[in-house]
């Protein structure tokens, strides 16, 4: 009994002690699947910012909608209105980004589902925000601070749910270890339960095992053994 009961707690020790809980794994799943998504994205929209047919409209505003990389000084100022070249070249631009946008959603949506709605509005915005330009209702410098704005907006929407996302990991973290320790607290109690039962049957055992007396007799003298 009392080497079950070692095994058993020994058992439990490794669980609390050796593996990561559940929030723990799901938080590295995430930490880890954020970075590849990140460098697949930004593989894919440098292949299209390196390309020569778009390099004409890039003094006018940055190619990629991005977090990091916001329309200078001189973009935002532009007062001028984009020619039909520079529409079929933003044409172009939006179609060759579309292959960037489709694969950032197909591979976020398998680790973090809850941004999706934050980056498709991101996405759609920034598609109206063009449409104008194309139209010519705005100009480039208005265009490119209403595009700055809606990427202030998604980025304070993501930081918004990443930090409620951090709280609720550490709060289930917490709550498993919580239990982990109860079922140690529990078991240890039962252990010792078992093993004071275990020793209180031992000495009944001692006490109820019947005694026998043997004697022998050597002339007048009698000796006595007890087993």
């Amino acid at each position: 009994m009392r080497k079950v009961v070692s095994v058993a707690v020994i058992f439990v020790l490794v669980l609390m002690t050796g593996c990561t809980t559940a929030a723990y794994r799901q938080a590295a799943f995430i930490r880890e699947s954020s970075e590849a998504v990140k460098q697949k994205a930004l593989a894919c929209a440098q292949r299209v910012e390196i390309n020569s047919a778009y390099q004409s409209i890039s003094v006018h505003m940055p190619l990629v909608v991005s977090t990091t990389i916001h329309p200078n000084l001189e973009q935002l100022a532009d007062s001028g209105m984009p020619t039909d070249e520079d529409i079929r070249v933003i044409i172009a631009l939006h179609n060759a980004l579309e292959v960037c946008r489709t694969q950032v959603i197909e591979d976020v949506v398998k680790f973090l589902p809850g941004v999706i709605p934050m980056l498709t509005q991101l996405y759609h915005g920034s598609d109206l925000v063009m449409v104008d330009l194309i139209q010519r209702k705005v100009t480039w410098g208005e265009f490119n601070k209403r595009r700055m704005a809606l990427i202030d907006d998604y980025t304070a929407k993501v930081q918004a749910f990443s930090d409620q996302l951090d709280r609720d990991l550490l709060a289930s973290h917490r709550a498993e270890l919580a239990q982990r320790q109860a079922a140690f607290n529990a078991l240890s109690q039962w252990s010792y339960q078992q093993q004071t039962l275990w020793q209180n049957q031992q000495l009944i055992n001692t006490l109820s095992r019947p005694t026998f007396t043997h004697c022998t007799t050597t002339g007048n003298t009698v000796n006595c053994s007890s087993y």
